[in-house]
Formats: C-alpha cells, structure tokens, sequence
C-alpha cells in the first residue's frame, strides 16, 4: 500500500499511513490512529491558516509573503472583526 501514489504516511509520525483517495480535492488527511491533520499535497502537517497556493507562496519567498488574512486588514487600520 505504502507506494500507491495516494498514500501518505502520518506526518506526526505515529507510525500510521492510510490510502486518501481524494487528495486533488480535500488535501488534509486526518490520520485515523492519532487524528493528526497533515497536507496530501505538501507531505507534512497541516498548514494551519494557509491554503495550499499560499504555503507554496511562503516556500517560495518567506521574506515577501502576506497571507490573505494581511491581504484583508486595510492599509494603516486594524481590522475589526
């Protein structure tokens, strides 16, 4: 099982893999031994906050990113929630 393409070893490091058939949709897999969430995609625990496109975003240049959320607050103001 473990050299199907859609296989993915528990990013906690549990020792658990499981099968996620619908990674190109849904990339957390929760492991069903420890409930870690980890990314399908990236191969490593889940990216709290960021989505897929910006945790490449941030792999690719950390000294430049802004995530969404910085994106949302207004220039010069705090945003209210």
């Amino acid at each position: 099982l473990s050299t199907s393409p859609t296989f993915l070893w528990c990013t906690a490091g549990c020792g658990y893999g499981q099968l996620h058939a619908d990674a190109a949709a849904q990339p957390i897999m929760t492991c069903r031994l420890c409930a870690h969430r980890s990314c399908f995609h990236h191969r490593v625990a889940w990216h709290e906050n960021l989505t897929c496109d910006e945790y490449d975003a941030l792999l690719a240049d950390p000294a430049n990113f802004r995530s969404r959320f910085d994106r949302e607050i207004p220039r010069g103001g705090v945003k209210r929630w």
